[in-house]
């Protein structure tokens, strides 16, 4: 395969994204060698806008699966590598030129997939970033899983010997400002999430963002009992694993909002035993000491915080 000849397919799946497509698609347009657009019921002009913008669009029934409409996408693509992005998605000039220069980079055997950062600006949670596996090659077994918060088979991608690479390249995820829509796709999104937990009840990144998508209802008790499964089974997480850090960090801060500030610390001080060079838990114990009104702990916390490297993580975090 020459070196010129790695192709790039950006892949969506969309339903009533009229207002948002052209913003989305045509500043990345030329970057991509095809656009596939997989539309999951629109009833406004979405699809008509997707084939004007120089996609390729199919229908696919929406069937409570964010991953089953991903798996649609990715099996009409035909480039070497796969990219995959929302219709409320944006980037800017500085990071497609840096999307441009990986896609020049992009290895002809096709055994790298590429964690971006996602940097989301949502009216409940507020901002954050955080990777998320963005591209990954277009070979025969790739597919995303779960039902919600779908993401890429790392496993698969193991067993196939692919190296995952971080790049410092940045997507911003706009989110919808209508709080009546974000609601809406709430209380969807928790729905679909508790079929999911059916069939799989200790699946720790499951019961994570069940937990963060509860919290966005202010249903902050519920989400703390979603939490405690992740300490409590140990089949679900290792403590010294990065998911166990960030749920605790999670219901601790729930906590916080509860005003059930004894509880946070208790579980942030055990916290500290396993992660004791973690800037972020700094912080957080920072914050719980000056809740409490300890004054002196919360600076000095909160100096041990600036002291240390708060890098991006897999793991969304406010």
């Amino acid at each position: 395969m020459e070196r010129d000849s790695i192709t790039l397919s950006l892949c969506m799946i969309v339903k009533d994204e009229e207002d948002n497509l052209k913003d989305c698609i045509l500043p990345v347009k030329s970057v991509f060698d095809e656009i596939i657009v997989v539309d999951t019921g629109s009833k406004d002009k979405t699809p008509q806008i997707a084939k004007a913008l120089g996609a390729k669009v199919y229908r696919f029934k929406w069937i409570d699966d964010f991953s089953a409409a991903r798996n649609e996408s990715i099996r009409h693509a035909t480039s070497d590598y796969i990219m995959w992005l929302d219709a409320d998605d944006r980037m800017k000039r500085g990071e497609i030129e840096k999307l441009r220069n990986l896609k020049a980079e992009l290895p002809s055997q096709k055994d790298r997939a590429y964690f971006l950062i996602l940097r989301s600006h949502y009216p409940i949670e507020g901002d954050m970033m955080f990777y998320q596996l963005r591209i990954f090659p277009n070979i025969d077994g790739v597919r995303f899983k779960g039902a919600i918060h779908e993401t890429i088979d790392k496993e698969f991608l193991d067993q196939k010997c692919i190296t995952l690479e971080f790049k410092d390249i940045i997507i911003d995820h706009t989110g919808y400002h209508d709080r009546d829509t974000v609601l809406k796709k709430i209380e969807r999104n928790i729905a679909i999430a508790k079929e999911q937990l059916k069939r799989d009840p200790n699946d720790p990144s499951l019961l994570f963002h069940i937990a963060r998508t509860l919290a966005g209802l202010d249903r902050y008790k519920e989400a703390i009992e979603y939490l405690e499964r992740i300490r409590n089974d140990n089949r679900c997480i290792k403590k010294g694993d990065k998911l166990f850090l960030f749920s605790r960090i999670y219901q601790a801060n729930y906590h916080i909002k509860l005003k059930e500030f004894k509880k946070a610390k208790d579980i942030l001080m055990e916290l500290e035993r396993y992660f004791p060079y973690s800037p972020i838990l700094k912080f957080f114990i920072g914050l719980v000491y000056y809740h409490l009104k300890n004054f002196s702990k919360t600076i000095f916390y909160l100096q041990e915080s600036l002291r240390g490297k708060i890098s991006v993580s897999l793991f969304p975090l406010n």
